[in-house]
């Protein structure tokens, strides 16, 4: 359902349903399949066709004239590519740089925006386009474009008012900014190259394409989606092609030298390892029930304390499950406390419900063990058990944190060696 929300929005919202549904594939669920291509494919029909009815739209940019493409057209769009990628990274690692700066001057959060809103507003004083989400420029720099030196100075001043807009606090994303970033990036480009270059046979505007598809697909990470927007906006194979050169030059180079989209480079630097949706699938099929031990061991919380030292004696299990009447989870025993000698002189007296802690804190075999790992944090516990579920409270096992992080980290690596290969793993290459 979240593939088929985003797949209507993003068709409606440029007209482009293909787009629209690559979009949920690439980004949403991480996976093309059949079973999946039914429901997404309809939401982006539906999401395109109500627009269109309510709106009488049409894409947000249309090119119609036919662009012609020599072979050497396709090195500078390599080029082209190369450098869109170094803009994406730099769009991405910008915005957590401004928002390092507003942790360092330590301003209240609700300040942030108004200091953002701020200074965008003395940005908007000389560009104003700024402050649009960047369609209106589109159109405009593809219709009649822009002089080199505006070109530069739109250009600067869109990825500082990104980096200040996301950093700040404002919600949002920078696909419609990715897209306004990369046409003029691609205008400015193509000025230089066919100046520098007057051989060169292309046009100024599959350079403008080629450098909204490059950037946008390297902040993104959606490079098929982006090869789709300009093929329904251009209907041009011709020039799709030039852009799917710049478009995969640029995500290679991204995913390769930097490792994240602007997505999960946001979840990174968090502290959650994402790389991609698929990621999403197996953090959360890698489950308490794939990692638990089943030999769970079992005392009553009103077992006498004498009774319960001679069950667990010293040397033996450190931990064991208490359970209630009913056999339900009542908490976890710690048998090296019940064993102190502060207890000696309570031991007829005492039970097993002075020496049990955490009762609150349980597991379920269906919980992602990222979750888990959460949870033994903020339970400060060493061994969590496992019950069926939260209403029974049958335990059926149970996990220590020292051998999920080392499964879980086992997983992970084994994941990334799967899609890197040995070579990305234990090169130089540099992963921030």
């Amino acid at each position: 359902m979240v593939g088929c929300g985003a797949a209507a929005a993003i068709a409606g919202a440029f007209s482009a349903p293909l787009a629209g549904a690559f979009y949920a594939f690439e980004l949403i669920i991480g996976s093309y399949t059949l079973a999946t291509l039914a429901p997404i494919a309809l939401a982006a029909l539906a999401g395109a066709a109500v627009e269109r009815l309510l709106f009488d739209a049409e894409p947000i940019f249309v090119v119609y004239a036919h662009i012609d493409l020599v072979a050497a057209d396709y090195v500078l769009l390599t080029l082209l590519g190369l450098a869109a990628a170094a803009v994406g990274i730099g769009t991405m690692v910008g915005v957590t740089i401004v928002e390092g700066w507003f942790r360092r001057f330590a301003l209240p959060i609700w300040l942030r925006p108004a200091v953002g809103g701020a200074a965008l507003a003395g940005i908007a004083l000389v560009y104003p386009q700024v402050l649009g989400s960047g369609h209106g420029g589109i159109v405009a720099t593809i219709s009649y474009g822009y002089d080199f030196l505006l070109l530069l100075g739109l250009f600067s001043a869109k990825l500082a008012a990104s980096a200040i807009s996301i950093g700040s606090g404002f919600r949002g994303g920078m696909f419609s900014s990715s897209l306004f970033l990369g046409s003029l990036f691609g205008g400015a480009a193509g000025t230089v190259l066919t100046t520098l270059l007057p051989w060169a046979s292309a046009d100024r505007m599959i350079y403008i394409l080629a450098g909204m598809g490059a950037v946008a697909a390297a902040v993104v990470g959606a490079p098929i989606t982006l090869i789709l927007l300009v093929l329904e906006a251009t209907s041009d194979f011709s020039a799709t092609i030039g852009v799917t050169v710049a478009v995969i030059v640029a995500s290679f180079t991204v995913r390769h030298w930097f490792g994240y989209s602007f997505a999960t480079w946001r979840f990174h630097i968090r502290g959650v390892p994402l790389r991609g949706a698929q990621d999403i699938g197996w953090l959360h099929d890698f489950t308490v029930g794939r990692l638990m031990r089943r030999d769970v061991l079992t005392a009553a919380i009103t077992m006498p304390l004498r009774d319960l030292r001679a069950l667990f004696p010293v040397g033996g299990t450190k931990y064991a499950v208490a359970v209630d009447e009913e056999g339900r989870f009542a908490g976890i025993i710690d048998t090296h406390e019940a064993h102190g000698a502060d207890l000696d002189a309570r031991a007829d007296t005492s039970t097993a419900a002075d020496v049990t802690r955490g009762a609150a804190h349980f597991l379920t075999p269906d919980q992602p063990v990222r979750l888990a790992l959460d949870l033994f944090l903020g339970a400060e516990a060493e061994m969590l058990a496992v019950v069926s579920d939260p209403i029974h409270r049958r335990p059926i096992g149970y996990l220590t944190e020292a051998y999920a992080l080392r499964r879980y980290n086992r997983e992970l690596e084994a994941r990334r060696q799967e899609e890197y290969g040995d070579d990305a793993l234990f090169s130089l290459t540099p992963r921030v």
